[in-house]
């Protein structure tokens, strides 16, 4: 069988391009490399450009049901000091909150959602390298038999993260500029002063920031990102100043508060790589670099749904 469409990871981007591809009347193929749910490094916040796109995938409900939070307002804090709250534009096509949800639910909304829409998945394949033909291109994956399968597409979509194989395959040299590497954990009990969202810059962890994310029930993502480059290497350890970050700046929030996650790390890349396109090929994604997404004006037809009216 040669399918229309093969998407190579399962995330949000790989998810989403499956749901649209299918809904638009593409037979298609979404392969990960992990079995659903997973879990994924992140800070598990969704901005309104976001909840706008789930409303146009068509499972905005279920995640905001799956949600204990709805926030519209963020402290902002430079070297220890409180300087800002703000809140989320009005009258736009986006809504004027955020949500928090974990990526082990997010996702797997997100893979199901792909499915109800004609999608096909396969689980525990693991992409090893795709080559040509003259009509499709094959995707070879490794499965849980240890045994390669091979599947026939016409189009190919790398959603396969920062390590991408379909982007080694069209020829990026990956970790060639400045990348993101993130740490987070979670704490439940946590007190609620202020917005449950703070976003955290300070010079002993410049380029980067600190956040602690928190939902109605005082669970909170608490996290570290840092941006480095050869103009920015990592000045020392990112665990140590995350723990330092948590022991000093949280310290009035976290005091009471209780542990319940180990420290899991992650990375995004912020260079652009020479392609995101090829023959048969393209890139989404963190597998396209596209960490720093770009605002598009997309139409007025949300607008109502998000006024205070509807």
């Amino acid at each position: 069988m040669i399918h229309d469409v093969i998407v190579v990871g399962a995330g949000p981007g790989g998810s989403s391009a499956a749901t649209f591809c299918a809904h638009n009347g593409a037979s298609t193929l979404l392969l990960d490399k992990a079995k659903f749910p997973r879990e994924k490094v992140c800070g598990d916040g969704l901005t309104p450009q976001a909840i706008y796109w789930l409303d146009q995938l068509g499972c905005v409900e279920e995640v905001l049901d799956q949600t204990n939070s709805c926030i519209k307002k963020c402290d902002l804090y430079i070297n220890g000091e409180h300087v800002l709250t703000g809140g989320f534009p009005k009258n736009t096509i986006y809504p004027d909150f955020t949500v928090l949800l974990d990526r082990y639910r997010f996702d797997d909304i997100l893979m199901r959602n792909a499915l109800n829409a004609g999608a096909q998945f396969k689980s525990c394949a693991t992409v090893k390298a795709i080559r040509y033909h003259a009509d499709y291109a094959v995707v070879s994956a490794m499965m849980p038999n240890k045994k390669i399968a091979e599947f026939k597409g016409r189009i190919i979509i790398g959603a396969d993260g920062v390590s991408s194989v379909i982007s080694r395959a069209i020829g990026n040299v990956l970790n060639a500029g400045a990348r993101a590497i993130s740490l987070r954990t979670y704490f439940r009990g946590v007190a609620k002063r202020g917005s449950q969202v703070k976003v955290y810059f300070d010079e002993r962890f410049f380029p980067g920031y600190g956040w602690l994310f928190v939902d109605d029930a005082g669970y909170a993502n608490v996290g570290m990102g840092y941006a480095c480059d050869n103009n920015f290497p990592m000045p020392g350890k990112l665990r140590q100043m995350f723990l330092q970050f948590i022991a000093t700046d949280l310290q009035p929030l976290l005091g009471n508060a209780e542990q319940c996650g180990d420290i899991s790390g992650g990375s995004a890349s912020f260079y652009r790589p020479t392609a995101i396109v090829a023959d048969r090929v393209m890139l989404v994604g963190d597998a396209a670099n596209q960490a720093r997404s770009e605002e598009r004006r997309v139409g007025k037809e949300c607008r109502s749904r998000w006024s205070p009216h509807h």
